[in-house]
């Protein structure tokens, strides 16, 4: 019996770089870059800019994949808040493009979305609660979720602060998402050079280690129902107690680590305050195990005990 053909969008981002590995020997594997170009041993990839329209079509109609998973987008928030007009192309535009070429040929779309199309003032979001984004970038991404649902068959899965270990990314080579680097990733590069960073104590989220976001993304993919689901973290806090859990884990100096808070950093997009998502949706559908951040954080030390210090080193 042959393989289900995946194709995943944006294969040299964090998140679909790891789908690709999980991936491998289990689907025929396709995967896109725009910028950063990479090449893996299970995974054939390829350049295309989803941004336009004729050239998506052509390649997605001639590789005819039974399911695609879009992992791009522009997630620089303060970014898409000054450049909107590029923000709704690759946010929207792109997605809409990748949307009418799968109900053409009738493949399943999953779709990443964000805990930023919520305002932030309650937490412990689901999937019932009505949408109302405080920046552009989370405009863009319920408009994204709009579009998809139009679909036969799909599922769109809100996510919350992606981290992971990934040599490809420590790098900093330029990324079509304006950022080349994950908070953990920047969190780990800075510590480790014994410089000072500054996180805000007053922005709530329940980050998600990759390979956990991923691992339930694939199982999506073989699921029935369509849907939003939830995918987060199982640990609510803000973004300072996280990078301290981060520094002790890694056994990094936490004192490095000083609190801010949002208005003291003066970001350009406002951002919600709590935007932790409730995750008993997918649990209970899919029965999938999300983990602590401790329980991440650890996998994430491990993953990286083999490589951390050569390629920090490189990078200092």
């Amino acid at each position: 019996m042959a393989k289900p053909t995946l194709l995943i969008i944006g294969v040299s981002g964090l998140v679909g770089h790891k789908l690709a590995k999980l991936a491998s020997g289990k689907f025929s594997l396709y995967g896109t870059y725009n910028y950063r170009k990479v090449a893996l041993d299970s995974c054939e990839t390829s350049q295309l800019d989803i941004t336009k329209e004729n050239d998506t079509k052509k390649f997605i109609e001639e590789l005819k994949p039974d399911i695609i998973i879009n992992t791009s987008a522009i997630h620089d928030v303060d970014y898409c808040e000054t450049n909107k007009e590029e923000a709704w192309n690759v946010n929207v535009t792109a997605l809409r493009n990748l949307i009418t070429t799968a109900q053409k040929i009738g493949a399943r779309l999953i779709n990443i979305s964000t805990d930023y199309v919520f305002d932030g003032r309650k937490g412990n979001y689901t999937e019932n609660d009505e949408p109302s984004p405080l920046n552009y970038y989370g405009l863009t991404k319920l408009e994204g979720e709009k579009a998809v649902q139009k679909l036969p068959s799909y599922a769109i899965v809100r996510s919350s602060v992606a981290y992971g270990w990934s040599s490809l990314h420590l790098s900093n080579t330029e990324s079509s998402s304006h950022k080349s680097i994950n908070f953990a990733l920047w969190c780990m590069t800075k510590l480790f050079s014994g410089q000072e960073i500054k996180v805000v104590t007053d922005q709530y989220s329940n980050p998600i280690l990759a390979d956990n976001l991923v691992d339930v993304m694939l199982q999506l993919t073989t699921f029935e129902r369509n849907g939003i689901y939830n995918v987060a973290g199982l640990t609510c806090l803000n973004r300072y107690d996280f990078a301290i859990k981060l520094a002790q884990t890694i056994n990094f100096n936490a004192d490095l680590v000083r609190p801010i808070t949002s208005d003291q950093l003066k970001q350009i997009a406002p951002r919600p305050k709590n935007s932790c998502l409730n995750c008993s949706k997918v649990m209970k559908d899919l029965g999938v195990k999300l983990l602590t951040v401790d329980e991440s954080l650890q996998l994430m030390k491990k993953e990286s005990e083999a490589e951390m210090y050569d390629l920090l080193h490189k990078i200092k």
